[in-house]
């Protein structure tokens, strides 16, 4: 992940936030500097300042420069989010190269029978900050706890800014309750129409499969489009144009 962080801090593509426990901020700038030979930042909430590499703090006019780190990298605990303190406002007020969110999977909906089913304020800031970053990355070694639904929650961070995840708003796949059955193999769809709207929504990129390939030349869908609201009779009528017997034929 912190290499991530590097490439992208090179490329140009803005700075990079990591967010991650309190526990973990000195951990993180250690070995970033030790490891990668990266020089970043931690902002001390306490006292409202960032503190570089070396140890050196450097002084701040107070919460809002949160949003500016003396460092290409900023290690921000994520208890600020959790908290909702104005620094976690701030930081949604600007845009970044790389967020990492470590321990992602704190980031979740409740869930239970007397659960609301709402993002906690982890969630909901990463479902905010995720279209104004370049690229994301969610780092966690449990992403589901107790539920697999769970992993739809990071799913759902992923696909802010970038419907080729889970699609569109009207996708099955953003409906944990329908597409678990069709991934573990319980339910198994026969009818055409109903397969076609799984695939249309998102449409993978085309060079995952020479299916793919065909079906987004035959529809003439652009490489960065991930969605058609072409209906199957359009394909059918395209393959069978392709095979040689085109519908209108007697």
């Amino acid at each position: 992940m912190a290499t991530a962080a590097m490439v992208g801090c090179l490329l140009g593509d803005g700075p990079a936030l990591i967010l991650t426990p309190a526990t973990l901020c000195q951990q993180w700038q250690v070995e970033l500097k030790d490891k990668l030979g990266l020089p970043s930042a931690v902002w001390l909430s306490a006292s409202k300042v960032w503190q570089d590499a070396g140890g050196h703090i450097i002084k701040t006019r107070g919460a809002e420069d949160i949003r500016r780190c003396p460092s290409q990298i900023g290690i921000v605990s994520t208890g600020l989010i959790v908290q909702g303190t104005a620094e976690a406002r701030f930081l949604l007020e600007r845009s970044f190269g790389t967020v990492i969110l470590d321990e992602a999977h704190k980031a979740r909906k409740s869930r239970g029978v007397a659960a609301s089913g709402e993002p906690n304020r982890l969630l909901q800031f990463m479902l905010e900050i995720a279209p104004r970053a370049t690229h994301l990355i969610l780092g966690t070694a449990t992403p589901v706890q107790t539920d697999v639904e769970e992993l739809w929650d990071l799913l759902e961070v992923l696909n802010q800014g970038a419907d080729h995840v889970l699609g569109r708003t009207l996708s099955n796949w953003r409906r944990p309750q329908a597409a678990i059955p069709i991934l573990t193999g319980q339910k198994i769809i026969q009818d055409e129409a109903e397969a076609w709207n799984w695939l249309r929504n998102p449409l993978p990129a085309r060079s995952e499969n020479t299916l793919f390939d065909q079906i987004r030349g035959d529809l003439a869908i652009k490489p960065d489009h991930f969605y058609t609201d072409k209906p199957l009779t359009d394909l059918i009528r395209s393959l069978e144009w392709n095979c040689g017997t085109p519908s209108s034929a007697g």
